[in-house]
């Protein structure tokens, strides 16, 4: 990443770098990380243009990345893959080993996290608690593809 690139955890943000997200998600339509969500904040020269968001299903074992944005100005300049990158850094486990991480990709980004070694998988291989927003998802009529990653 751009040397002018900082990720900053989201339980690490100061006042003003909560403010700024709060900001940014309005104006990008985007719902704000819960309280209890792990993840990070992409600033590049202090300002915010992304975030990731993950949701531990089970402690240090899985975690669903529920969220990744890049505001649409800095899209297609490698800021979602170098935000991606430090996902086992914002997970604040001892060991990312055996940790693995799901999520509900749209169709057109599937090659992008194939490239970042991201594989599709069948649902029961899933936890249950993650698997039942699957069922749903995919009754609702969303046309999402199941992907995971092993940490190593």
């Amino acid at each position: 990443m751009n040397t002018d690139l900082q990720v900053k955890q989201l339980d690490e943000l100061s006042q003003m770098e909560q403010f700024q997200l709060k900001h940014f998600c309005k104006q990008h339509k985007q719902s704000l990380p819960n309280q209890h969500d792990l993840g990070g904040v992409l600033f590049l020269n202090s300002k915010l243009i992304g975030w990731v968001r993950l949701i531990m299903i089970q402690p240090n074992e899985h975690y669903w990345l529920r969220g990744l944005f890049i505001a649409p100005d800095y899209r297609q300049k490698g800021h979602a893959h170098g935000l991606m990158q430090q996902i086992p850094n914002l997970l604040q486990t001892g060991s990312t080993q055996n940790i693995s991480i799901t999520l509900f990709a749209l169709a057109h980004l599937e090659d992008f996290y194939k490239r970042l070694n991201y594989r599709p998988v069948d649902c029961q291989q899933i936890p249950e608690t993650l698997k039942k927003h699957w069922v749903k998802a995919k009754n609702d009529g969303k046309n999402w593809i199941l992907l995971q990653k092993n940490l190593v």
